[in-house]
């Protein structure tokens, strides 16, 4: 429902956004208000030059994150609690439904609609966007609107995306008091493996939004890789990180009830 002064009236839309992104707070901006959607900034914890002294006891130092196998950095950590903090929003004002996005979204022409609609309210997480092929549920395909679906997220497939996503106050509830100490990463805090695993989360496809061309705050930050240890050899045989034959064996029958959804945009 579009009011008099043109405003959309829609779930509560909160961006999160460091202070200084001026450039990228003046796109997300005319991008929202083009759309006649409303929304407010969270102003986003800022690790690019370590970690706020504040924010310590809420992380695990030297953390090797299970999906990536890298330590995550200051700056990761700080994406994390600045996602956290909105939770903690959302369940202070009491609000029951609310859609998070970072500032280098880019907002595509449907997703008014799903708004509007309310098509979300069929389950309490769904990611609208995520950066490469996904690999989800082939089982529980859901048909949401026009030529948009939704499928259940693997507890131990990481696909989701902190760019975008639609989440209940029971979720932001459970995420805010859960989600700390951070040990891994925003796009997988390691309480959203429950709620993958009670079917509480959702991948649309296609995406409803997609990526800015800048370069993330996280890349031009640089990453934290760990320290190599050198390669060990039995008989002459590479023998390869127990962290790495673990995965592979827990990956091999999950082949089997995935799918895999190329990173496509709807035309």
């Amino acid at each position: 429902m579009v009011h008099k002064d043109g405003v959309v009236k829609v779930i509560p839309v909160f961006v999160i956004s460091l202070l200084d992104s001026v450039d990228r707070r003046l796109a997300i901006s005319h991008q929202l208000k083009s759309n006649g959607i409303e929304f407010r900034f969270v102003n986003a914890i800022d690790g690019r030059k370590g970690l706020p002294q504040e924010h310590i006891q809420e992380i695990v130092q030297g953390a090797i994150s299970f999906h990536t196998a890298r330590k995550v950095s200051d700056v990761e950590f700080a994406c994390a609690l600045s996602h956290i903090k909105a939770y903690r929003m959302i369940v202070k004002e009491n609000i029951q439904w609310a859609l998070i996005l970072e500032d280098d979204a880019v907002v595509l022409p449907d997703l008014l609609s799903y708004l509007e609609e309310e098509y979300f309210k069929t389950v309490e997480f769904t990611s609208l966007i995520y950066g490469q092929p996904a690999r989800v549920c082939r089982f529980g395909k859901k048909h949401v609107f026009n030529n948009y679906h939704s499928y259940l997220i693997h507890p131990q497939r990481r696909v989701t995306s902190t760019g975008a996503y639609v989440l209940s106050k029971s979720v932001a509830k459970l995420m805010a008091e859960n989600a700390t100490p951070v040990c891994e990463v925003a796009d997988w805090p390691h309480c959203f493996s429950d709620l993958a695993r009670a079917k509480r989360c959702r991948l649309l496809y296609p995406p409803l939004l997609e990526w800015s061309t800048a370069e993330s705050i996280i890349d031009a930050s640089g990453r934290q890789d760990v320290e190599p240890t050198g390669k060990r050899r039995f008989l002459g045989v590479h023998i390869p990180p127990a962290r790495r034959i673990f995965k592979s064996i827990v990956a091999s029958p999950r082949k089997l009830i995935l799918t895999k959804l190329p990173y496509t945009i709807a035309k």
